[in-house]
């Protein structure tokens, strides 16, 4: 498991940006992005500060950040939980 508090720089142009571990992500202020499938199906989203958003594995999405100021996320390894959980369920 990793926790990671950074503070994104602004993205102006959009990117695809990918994930490849499922990551529970909060912003530490008020702020928003525009993610989408492809350019033109980008769409806005508002964030309040604490607002939780879980971001599935495997995602693929274009992205732009212009007023996000602080990130505060927690990655996992799938594989690696619930090996752990099944040899610590086995223990019991």
């Amino acid at each position: 498991m990793r926790v990671e508090l950074n503070v994104p720089e602004p993205v102006t142009e959009p990117h695809l940006w990918v994930k490849h571990q499922p990551v529970l992500a909060m912003p530490l202020g008020p702020g928003s992005i525009e993610v989408g499938s492809r350019r033109s199906e980008m769409r806005r989203l508002r964030f309040d500060a604490g607002a939780m958003s879980l971001v599935p594995r495997h995602l693929e999405k274009c992205f732009r950040n212009e007023d996000l100021h602080g990130l505060c996320s927690v990655s996992w390894n799938e594989h690696k939980l619930e090996t752990s959980l099944v040899s610590r369920a086995a223990r019991v």
